[in-house]
């Protein structure tokens, strides 16, 4: 029925905006952006038409499309009091560009509806800018907020780290564990374990057929296992593990000075 009536110039600003959502909801994003677009040219108040072009544009992905859609997002983002989701789909524009300076504000302000992933991205404006107190913040309540996603916990849980936070660190990364078993997650819960003084739960974590398998030849690996022998006052299995950080990496200094420690 829209194809026989798209070309019907009488056509309102509000019957185009509904065709253009339809054509958008079935993928069609030339017919989409052409009824959206004089939809527009009749009504530029209209908040839902100019939220379905902006995302008809990005859908398109054609040349020139992205920089329509963040203009597009922009306007809707300064309409009336602001709008979060238009804020939080310029601001991850931006984030997707490394822009992280100009996506900051947007992600700001789209925060404030407490949306997770809006507060997970504004936690990765805050990295990019290397703000890591409010990276470690943001992060932490998206993951508060959904503590299934095993993304936000990994990323309140690296950020603590990065400032210092190990015990804090460990709620996220486990909670990050429980969902997903990674190298990734398992290895950076070890290290803060046996920074918190943790060494046997640093220990069952480097033993784990998952990460030992991935990490056989690795130097890090090897050192990190023998700093938890060492904790544990397990001195034989620490001078095995250095001595095979050594094999692997012979000129490293921090794994010499910890084995010669060891032996003394």
């Amino acid at each position: 029925v829209f194809d026989r009536m798209k070309s019907d110039e009488s056509l309102t600003s509000v019957q185009l905006g509904w065709m253009g959502f339809i054509y958008l909801q079935n993928k069609r994003y030339d017919d989409a952006i052409s009824v959206l677009e004089r939809s527009y040219a009749i009504d530029g108040t209209n908040q839902g038409v100019v939220n379905n072009l902006a995302n008809a544009y990005l859908s398109r992905g054609a040349s020139g499309d992205e920089a329509k859609a963040v203009a597009m997002f922009e306007e809707l983002s300064g309409m009336g009091s602001g709008n979060p989701v238009a804020d939080y789909n310029i601001g991850s524009l931006y984030l997707s560009r490394g822009d992280y300076a100009k996506a900051k504000p947007y992600l700001v302000r789209a925060a404030r509806s407490n949306d997770p992933f809006a507060l997970n991205n504004l936690g990765r404006a805050h990295e990019g800018l290397n703000e890591n107190a409010e990276a470690a913040t943001n992060y932490s309540k998206a993951s508060d907020l959904r503590t299934d996603n095993a993304t936000f916990a990994k990323n309140a849980g690296f950020a603590l780290i990065r400032v210092g936070s190990d015990a804090a660190a460990i709620k996220y990364l486990e909670r990050a564990m429980s969902i997903e078993k990674s190298s990734d997650i398992l290895i950076p819960l070890a290290g803060a374990y046996d920074r918190a003084g943790m060494s046997e739960k640093a220990m069952a974590i480097w033993m784990m057929p998952e990460v030992r398998s991935s990490r056989e030849n690795d130097a890090d690996y090897w050192f990190s296992m023998g700093a938890s022998h060492a904790a544990a006052g397990q001195t034989a299995e620490a001078e095995a593990a250095y001595r095979r950080s050594l094999q692997i990496r012979p000129d490293n200094a921090d794994v010499v000075n910890n084995l010669g420690v060891l032996l003394c």
